[in-house]
């Protein structure tokens, strides 16, 4: 459930990534498990209107509920300096989150012959956007 008096922004919540409902994983999988143009191929699920940075995704949340949320802040250092606390398999899980919402490095375009995007094979499958999921909670 998404928070409706308080959430945590990490750094500025600048940082774009995708947001990907589990469902649509499940029908891009089916779709492409029988699909020549996938074989051999790394399928990356880039849902255009679902590309948002942390601060788009919690505006979003805000105008569906009517009401601004307190927010706080948490910078780089001070997530990081929780790990050291944490059993190393938090430790790697806090990793990836840094790398996500801190260093934006889920913000890329696919490339190469070994990649291929769900949204440009199958552009006729309606997904989920951030603000369909969103309003599953109002």
């Amino acid at each position: 459930m998404p928070p409706r008096d308080h959430v945590n922004v990490y750094g500025g919540g600048d940082k774009r990534c995708i947001w990907v409902a589990e469902e649509d994983v499940a029908m891009y999988a089916m779709l492409s498990v029988d699909d020549p143009r996938t074989l051999n191929k790394v399928l990356y699920l880039r849902p255009p209107a679902n590309i948002l940075s942390q601060m788009e995704v919690i505006e979003m949340w805000e105008r569906l509920i009517g009401r601004e949320l307190s927010k706080t802040f948490i910078s780089e250092d001070e997530w990081l300096s929780q790990m050291d606390k944490m059993p190393p398999f938090e430790q790697s899980a806090m990793a990836h989150f840094c790398h996500i919402y801190y260093r934006g490095e889920l913000d890329f375009e696919v490339e190469g012959p070994h990649g291929v995007g769900g949204s440009e094979l199958y552009p006729h499958y309606k997904y989920v956007t951030a603000q369909e999921y969103l309003e599953r909670f109002v």
